[in-house]
């Protein structure tokens, strides 16, 4: 697992392009938000395949009240 390392305030995060995966192999993407103020969030994910076709969404809301 791979995680994005954070960056120094005021720098802009880098964007990154999606990458197709070899043939035959299926690619997972997910993100997550959450914010302390009000205890909430959100998470979300997509598989594709290696022609960049959906297989599988999906996402949430994130509670921690």
């Amino acid at each position: 697992l791979k995680m994005e390392e954070e960056k120094e305030p005021g720098r802009e995060k880098e964007k990154q392009k999606w990458k197709r995966p070899h043939e035959d192999t299926l690619k997972i993407n997910v993100d997550s938000s959450f914010r302390q103020e009000s205890r909430d969030g959100g998470w979300g994910f997509v598989i594709r395949d290696c022609e960049s076709k959906d297989v599988k969404a999906c996402g949430g809301k994130l509670s921690m009240h």
